[in-house]
């Protein structure tokens, strides 16, 4: 098998020490609202605070 070499040069990036815990910080972020959004859709939605986040009304 031939490997051709690619006619550019490549550049190793190497990211910061603390990139990985500020990606590990913002994805915990993003899974806790989806958590907070997902009890405010399942059981929340016909309580007084899930109607006022909605928009809707008691009659509805």
């Amino acid at each position: 098998m031939i490997v051709k070499k690619l006619p550019y040069r490549t550049i190793n990036f190497v990211a910061p020490k603390y990139m990985k815990k500020v990606a590990l910080f913002l994805t915990a972020l993003v899974a806790v609202e989806h958590i907070g959004i997902l009890i405010l859709e399942m059981f929340f939605w016909d309580h007084p605070f899930g109607r006022k986040v909605f928009g809707m009304t008691p009659e509805f």
